[in-house]
């Protein structure tokens, strides 16, 4: 007998962490899919893992209506200051259902702010602007544009062979558009060695965006 759906997202949660808490934030793995390869990827180095958590889908996404039901129960015992779109994968991918999740936090305890992180690849995923679907749902956007060579874009983000002649472009597009339809956009970028962080911080400006470094962390931390 093929088991119900519901039987079915239960046993991918059992194999695999979806909403999950770190800090005083939860986070919603939606996807293992990305459009990039990059060469600082804690998917490959950690081995799917973070901090604890296993973050292997094994093909299994979940639907909006489990991520809903896990974020009020997980809020219920414990509020969150924050809900965070990131996993293991671009959650641009997703983004019905990133949305439809994003709309329940102005109900959940504590009212929690939504972020989402992302590659920058989401218009040329869709095939259009969705920019503007964002606008009333998210407080922050944070683009990992993580250089601001283009060349070097390819070089360390290795996108898919059909995201990579318009890439760059794309995603410092998306970042201009995502000023105009969310509160806080943010470019980050990796403390990779050969990235000009200076450089990206400028660039970021240029956009209209604010900006985050992040640590690069090639061995896996547990806590």
């Amino acid at each position: 007998m093929r088991p119900a759906r519901n039987d079915k997202i239960i046993v991918m949660k059992q194999l695999s962490d979806v909403v999950y808490r770190h800090g005083q934030a939860l986070y919603i793995n939606l996807t293992n899919r990305c459009p990039n390869a990059c060469v600082f990827c804690m998917k490959n180095s950690w081995a799917m893992r973070y901090r604890g958590y296993n973050l292997d889908l094994a093909d299994n996404e979940p639907a909006a209506a489990y991520i809903i039901s896990e974020l009020k129960r997980q809020t219920a015992e414990k509020t969150a200051e924050e809900i965070v779109f990131c996993g293991y994968g671009e959650p641009f991918y997703k983004l019905d259902v990133l949305l439809e999740a994003a709309a329940v936090a102005p109900s959940l305890p504590g009212k929690p702010k939504v972020r989402v992180n992302t590659v920058g690849l989401g218009n040329l995923i869709a095939g259009k602007d969705v920019t503007p679907r964002l606008k009333g749902l998210l407080d922050t956007i944070c683009v990992s544009v993580n250089t601001a060579s283009p060349k070097q874009w390819l070089e360390i983000v290795r996108p898919q062979p059909s995201f990579r002649e318009a890439g760059f472009e794309s995603v410092c597009d998306f970042v201009r558009k995502c000023t105009k339809q969310v509160p806080n956009t943010v470019v980050t970028a990796v403390e990779y060695p050969s990235v000009d962080i200076a450089a990206v911080r400028k660039l970021a400006a240029e956009l209209g965006a604010g900006f985050r470094a992040r640590e690069y962390m090639p061995d896996y931390q547990a806590q």
